[in-house]
């Protein structure tokens, strides 16, 4: 063990002369989403403190203690103040979602700082629609209300790991079809929507004919027509 002296020099921290909101002059997100803000006392060193947060227009967006909800689209302005009056102002837009109509490609982005991504859907009439990713990747989908249920849910059963969601709606109501990637990653791809209708053709997808020696077997499968058919079981005779 050493042993010896020293000088101890006790230092009061300086008050606070200015604080920052961490995040910038602006943040900008989708209804829904959710922030945290925090700031920074200057000159570094500094005695910290209490600091008031409020957003100007509630219907907006909300903010406490710095965690800011996204409510509805719009834009409104969060100021934070300390205890002797220091202040900084945060913009804050929210950004309502996109729409999807029926037959038409839509692009949807999975970001690192939004890992999911939503569409409005408000069908024209009644009846069974599906919607399908085309993605490299492994996107998964689902339906929900527009007050956030889920109605209907999907991963894989679309073209490779593509979603192929499939759910029952009623005309004039909206809808949102939500899709996040399976595992952390990004990127974007185009969803369809199609009304599904009643099959209209089926064709042995092996041919009229086939052959082969005693003792073969061969797995048989149907093709129904036109693409966006509703499934329908199937007899062999």
């Amino acid at each position: 063990d050493s042993t010896g002296s020293f000088d101890v020099v006790l230092e009061k921290a300086s008050d606070a002369e200015s604080l920052a909101i961490d995040q910038g002059e602006a943040i900008t997100g989708y209804i829904n989403d959710t922030a945290d803000l925090t700031v920074t006392f200057l000159p570094e060193g500094c005695t910290e403190e209490t600091v008031n947060w409020v957003s100007a227009d509630n219907t907006v967006a909300t903010v406490d203690c710095g965690f800011v909800s996204f409510i509805k689209p719009g834009t409104t302005v969060i100021t934070a103040t300390s205890e002797s009056g220091l202040s900084d102002s945060c913009t804050v837009v929210v950004k309502d979602y996109s729409t999807i109509t029926t037959g038409t490609k839509t692009s949807m982005e999975i970001t690192a700082s939004r890992d999911y991504d939503c569409l409005y859907f408000t069908p024209s009439t009644t009846g069974m629609y599906a919607f399908y990713s085309m993605s490299s990747s492994d996107p998964f989908g689902r339906i929900m209300s527009a007050d956030y249920v889920d109605l209907a849910t999907d991963d894989n059963s679309g073209s490779g790991d593509n979603f192929r969601v499939e759910c029952q709606l009623t005309a004039g109501t909206t809808y949102i079809l939500k899709s996040e990637f399976n595992g952390i990653e990004t990127g974007k791809f185009d969803v369809i929507v199609t009304k599904i209708v009643a099959a209209q053709g089926i064709s042995v997808t092996q041919g009229a004919t086939i052959s082969g020696a005693v003792g073969h077997s061969q797995q048989l499968s149907v093709t129904f027509s036109p693409d966006n058919y509703i499934e329908e079981s199937i007899t062999w005779t």
